[in-house]
């Protein structure tokens, strides 16, 4: 569901180079790009001074700047935190990297490098592409790990779904709260500013629906221990709607500012099965976060209360 871009600052020298990746790379195309080493963007700016680009098209230095801060700005540029020795090659530090990071990343390096890494003109551009659709069993905790990167790196996450309650009619946790607590502890270091929950107002087979005092002592007793999001965790429990071609709750979706993920059943799902599929297209996208991530969604609210912790 998610790769990583990585390419040495002094890898990119024309501009068919330029061509092969700028449009493929952001959170909706499941490609990040790797701010490696950190200070990436200021190395790359220094490449771009001593190049000759007059013959890079209509594309030139002010908009080649500005796509990577666009990148930074909608949080796709992603640090790999590891350290960066100078004394080694872009190449020989990549190699350094762990297993996990490297089998993520597609690594592209000077050309003629000693290292063996392909370089720009062995690169197809059909490389890039990132699936985006993910089916099988999954437990909470493997839910979030697949889609843990996306999570990190906003500051928003709506969960849309008539089903995402937090206790049972027992009055036991269920597997959607597991799943926001594995969430808050990726997070742990994160700015993540604000977590989002839908769910149908249903109080007869859930009580603590029915008023905000009793949606914070349940959101207390089930997220005391974790560390909230500054702008706290949010429940709005709503009516039902005939009219499915507006926002809904039957979309069943996870939102961040960035991206969308249809679901194709309730998290992780009635047999721990899930479908989840990544959408690629700002218009399809654009009135989903308006909906959810806005909260324009125009929907008859009941009962709606935020957990700031303890």
């Amino acid at each position: 569901m998610n790769k990583i871009f990585a390419t040495s600052p002094e890898s990119i020298n024309l501009y068919q180079d330029w061509l092969k990746f700028f449009d493929k790379i952001g959170q909706p195309n499941g490609l990040f790009f790797a701010n490696f080493p950190k200070p990436w963007l200021p190395k790359f700016k220094e490449h771009l001074e001593s190049l000759k680009v007059e013959d890079w098209d209509d594309w030139d230095k002010k908009k080649i700047i500005e796509f990577f801060i666009h990148l930074k700005n909608n949080n796709s540029l992603l640090a790999l935190h590891h350290q960066y020795d100078y004394s080694k090659t872009w190449e020989l530090n990549f190699l350094n990297l762990s297993d996990e990071v490297k089998a993520k990343s597609i690594a592209i390096g000077k050309r003629n490098n000693e290292c063996e890494i392909k370089d720009f003109s062995k690169l197809s551009p059909i490389e890039l592409k990132v699936s985006s659709f993910n089916k099988g069993a999954l437990t909470p905790k493997e839910f979030v790990n697949l889609l843990g990167v996306y999570f990190t790196q906003t500051k928003k996450i709506a969960f849309v779904d008539r089903h995402n309650y937090l206790i049972n009619s027992q009055g036991q946790i269920t597997q959607f709260t597991n799943c926001i607590r594995s969430i808050l502890e990726i997070n742990r270091s994160s700015q993540l500013g604000e977590l989002i929950i839908y769910a149908v107002h249903d109080e007869t087979s859930h009580p603590y629906m029915k008023d905000k005092d009793e949606l914070i002592k349940v959101l207390s007793q089930c997220f005391q221990d974790y560390r909230i999001p500054v702008y706290g965790i949010k429940y709005i429990c709503c009516k039902e709607i005939p009219d499915r071609r507006i926002g809904n709750l039957h979309t069943r979706l996870i939102c961040t500012n960035h991206v969308i993920f249809h679901l194709g059943d309730s998290i992780p799902g009635r047999n721990e099965s899930q479908q989840i599929t990544r959408i690629s297209d700002p218009y399809e996208s654009s009135d989903e976060l308006t909906y959810w991530i806005d909260e324009e969604h125009n929907l008859d609210v009941v009962t709606a209360a935020t957990y700031y912790g303890r």
